[in-house]
């Protein structure tokens, strides 16, 4: 979903001054960066413990159903850092 069509509750967001703006932008994308950093090891530990089972019709390993988290959080991790990147420089694209 593009960013315009978030729903967002901006009345902070209004409320105060550009390089507090700022400073939220590079909070919430390392806030949510973080968290993808820390979820990452043991997602990729059970995506490999689950390699060793198949889905009982198809015989898929699990490691391939379970892999796309795997590669959101990374996906999610990279897309954090870059918009903590844009904040820093000043070119990040604030809610609508």
């Amino acid at each position: 979903v593009p960013q315009r069509e978030h729903v967002v509750f901006d009345l902070v967001w209004n409320s105060v001054g550009p390089r507090t703006r700022q400073a939220m932008l590079i909070a919430g994308n390392a806030l949510i960066g973080a968290l993808a950093l820390v979820g990452l090891p043991a997602s990729w530990d059970y995506v490999r413990f689950m390699a060793r089972e198949g889905t009982p019709v198809l015989g898929v390993p699990f490691s391939a159903v379970f892999l796309p988290f795997v590669l959101l959080l990374l996906a999610l991790l990279g897309r954090s850092g870059w918009a903590v990147w844009q904040a820093l420089r000043g070119e990040a694209s604030p809610p609508p």
